[in-house]
């Protein structure tokens, strides 16, 4: 599997993370370069300063947090992100207020607490908006399905706008 340069950091780990799994389960014997692949360090070095530029130490505490965790449960948060993700998507035909949905929405906000930084409903929102500003989070957003980012938004919103008269 060949990594595409064009992918999200965390789209070039969860590639990586199978690429490896598979060949530990195959036993066959993959180059340190290809398992190490998804950490082009210029680049993570690239979105970590636009990154900090854009949101200060919020950056610092998602690096923080993460850093914290064994490879174990970093591919493991990796995974229930994809999860949440692929819910999401399977979902779109529905409203974007649909319970289901809307349980989802909230599994990744929640996730978003626990692994990442404290984020409040109002940087959610902001975030939600990103995921359709910022070309490169539509693109990998819409790789799940066409149109998720823009419904992954829309849902985020519903979710900060209940999250707030609650």
């Amino acid at each position: 599997m060949t990594l595409p340069p064009t992918l999200l950091p965390l789209d070039r780990l969860i590639a990586s993370v199978e690429e490896t799994i598979e060949s530990m389960n195959g036993g066959r014997k993959m180059e340190k370069g290809r398992m190490f692949g998804s950490f082009d360090d210029v680049k993570m070095e690239e979105y970590r300063k636009e990154g900090k530029a854009r949101w200060g130490r919020t950056v610092d505490e998602s690096y923080a947090r993460l850093g914290k965790l064994n490879p174990d449960q970093q591919a493991g948060v990796w995974a229930e992100s994809e999860e949440i993700t692929q819910g999401i998507a399977d979902r779109m035909d529905r409203d974007a207020g649909d319970t289901e949905v809307q349980e989802l929405v909230g599994r990744w906000h929640g996730l978003i607490n626990e692994r990442f930084w404290s984020c409040s409903p109002e940087a959610f929102r902001g975030l939600g908006e990103m995921y359709v500003q910022d070309s490169r989070f539509t693109e990998f957003y819409d790789r799940f399905r066409p149109g998720l980012a823009a419904f992954l938004r829309d849902a985020m919103n519903v979710y900060c706008d209940r999250t707030a008269e609650g």
